[in-house]
């Protein structure tokens, strides 16, 4: 998919306007989940059309009574896949020289808007990551270095407003110190205790019943899984992906839960990589097609 996708010949304007609707509606829709979850409702599409994440889902409106702690999740089940899809479409964007400076700071201000509202502790680091890169080694050197410094003070000043005025995110935080997050325990306590195991084990290929293990880290599951191998896989894609934001997007992809080659996560990677590949061209306008 992404080999094809890559031999893609796709209008800039449209693909613009597509990832700026597309950050604009997953805000609303995070702001207005935000809103009801304070009036002690969750808002969101039918459980039907949800493949995972039903139970938490259909339980929302009952933990939300019973002052149990939710965050908004847009499109999906839960805040971290929010923050992954958000940040993957802004690798695309800031790996492009197509985009103007103008729009990559815009993009780069909802991603950032999104995963603090949706308090994704992974999409905050993820997008503070990639907009450092950015900065660092691709058209953001032209940036002047007085703008920089105010957009890094002013995000800065924005996730800590977040942080003060965010009851919610200052329990998780505390919950994640005192380690009774779930899913701060699924993420990196579970798959710790896996992996102590698999080495007592010497289990150095991975475990076989992989599928029954509680572990919500991409990281940890394809080292547990695969044991020894992993590194090697690792390489393999580190190589065939050679830019260097898809490598730092890779790897924060291993931060995030689920698996690293699960059908969803291959899929989205896969786009990821086929679109900071292929060809962007500009549309002429009809003035330009007439002269």
């Amino acid at each position: 998919m992404a080999s094809e996708l890559s031999k893609a010949n796709l209008e800039i304007n449209t693909i613009r306007r597509y990832f700026l609707w597309f950050f604009i509606v997953v805000l609303t829709l995070i702001l207005i989940q935000s809103l009801f979850i304070l009036q002690g409702q969750y808002l969101g599409f039918p459980i039907q059309y949800f493949a995972i994440n039903q139970g938490t889902l259909a339980n929302a409106d009952k933990a939300l009574m019973y002052g149990t702690r939710f965050r908004p999740t847009s499109f999906y089940g839960e805040p971290s896949y929010t923050a992954w899809i958000v940040v993957s479409f802004l690798v695309i964007i800031l790996s492009r020289i197509e985009f103007t400076n103008k729009v990559k700071w815009l993009l780069i201000s909802f991603c950032l808007t999104i995963v603090t509202i949706s308090q994704s502790l992974s999409g905050i680091l993820a997008v503070c990551i990639l907009t450092a890169t950015w900065i660092t080694t691709g058209t953001g050197k032209k940036l002047n270095i007085k703008f920089i410094f105010l957009s890094v003070i002013g995000i800065i000043i924005g996730i800590s407003l977040v942080l003060y005025f965010s009851e919610d995110f200052a329990n998780r935080l505390s919950a994640i110190l005192s380690n009774s997050d779930e899913s701060s325990t699924v993420r990196f306590n579970n798959p710790l205790v896996y992996f102590n195991g698999m080495i007592e084990n010497n289990l150095l290929f991975g475990v076989s019943n992989f599928g029954d293990l509680d572990i919500d880290n991409a990281a940890w599951g394809l080292v547990i899984q695969y044991g020894i191998l992993s590194v090697a896989i690792a390489i393999l894609v580190i190589k065939f992906l050679g830019n260097k934001f898809l490598i730092i997007y890779f790897f924060i992809a291993m931060n995030f839960n689920g698996s690293l080659f699960g059908f969803d996560k291959i899929l989205v990677i896969s786009m990821v990589v086929g679109l900071s590949r292929c060809t962007f061209y500009q549309a002429k306008s009809l003035r330009q097609m007439i002269d």
